[in-house]
């Protein structure tokens, strides 16, 4: 975080001091009392006229881009408002398109913003994916931060995510603070990433989590794709809707027997199974 103000006191520094103290255990913070001090790719991004800002500022080899030139953040409300600038901190630690390495999931996933990551196979020589994402980043920026996520060194633990390296690029996006997330591999997609960030703000779009409950959920959503492919595959012709409906009356039939046999077991009768394991009668002894 940059502070550039001429005094090392006031409101504004007041509020710029809380915000560094709240995050102090992650990023360092700044006061620039001479503008002048600041790198050109900085100081340009204040507005003109401007006598104080308060930045935040991401180093080049962050980005997924690896530029030499760093990110810039700027704040454009209340800077005496120390919670409004420490809030706005929070959400704005991550400008640009992070690079997002081990070290960096943990942070970035807990971050007070929601998160878009793309999801990409790093030595697939086409990237399809960043005309989608350069535009999302400018319509979407308000609501969510953006990253990169290697999917070949993270294949297993995105599996959980229903996420296969078959399918990269795929789009997994965060709730803030990591409470949720959204993987429909139909509906949270790449290629119309705009939109499908819309629907999630909007809560159009199921948001999963990582509870037991949400396999039931998992399930479900396993179920109507195959539904609306079986479907699809009956439409067609006749001759596989024939085989559909054959395929799915054997199926019942099959459970219908399993489930009476089972039935069968449960209630068989005490008495029919003492017949077939009876024990021979006792003989009375004769009396002298």
């Amino acid at each position: 975080f940059i502070l550039w103000h001429p005094q090392k006191k006031g409101p504004i520094y007041s509020a710029f001091e809380t915000a560094a103290k709240e995050f102090r255990d992650k990023h360092s913070a700044v006061w620039v009392e001479d503008k002048g001090l600041l790198p050109e790719v900085v100081s340009s991004s204040i507005p003109e006229g401007a006598t104080s800002a308060i930045m935040v500022v991401a180093p080049g080899n962050t980005q997924y881009s690896k530029s030499k030139d760093p990110v810039v953040a700027v704040y454009s409300g209340d800077m005496e408002n120390a919670t409004r600038v420490t809030k706005w901190a929070g959400d704005s630690r991550y400008p640009g398109l992070w690079n997002i390495t081990d070290a960096r999931f943990h942070d970035f996933s807990s971050s007070s913003r929601a998160s878009a990551i793309i999801v990409v196979d790093p030595k697939s020589p086409e990237k399809p994916w960043k005309g989608p994402v350069k535009k999302a980043m400018k319509n979407m920026s308000k609501f969510f931060q953006f990253g990169v996520l290697n999917g070949t060194d993270w294949k297993d633990a995105l599996a959980d995510f229903q996420m296969y390296p078959e399918e990269y690029p795929r789009l997994l996006v965060l709730a803030p603070k990591f409470d949720g997330y959204y993987a429909e591999k139909d509906t949270v997609t790449v290629a119309d990433m705009t939109n499908s960030l819309q629907k999630v703000v909007d809560g159009q779009i199921h948001m999963q989590t990582r509870s037991f409950s949400n396999k039931f959920y998992v399930g479900y959503r396993y179920a109507r794709d195959f539904t609306f492919i079986t479907a699809d595959f009956m439409q067609e012709s006749i001759l596989n809707a024939i085989l559909v409906a054959s395929s799915l009356g054997v199926l019942l039939f099959t459970i219908f027997k399993c489930c009476g046999f089972c039935y069968d077991i449960m209630m068989m009768d005490d008495t029919y199974y003492d017949q077939d394991h009876a024990q021979p009668p006792a003989v009375a002894k004769k009396k002298n």
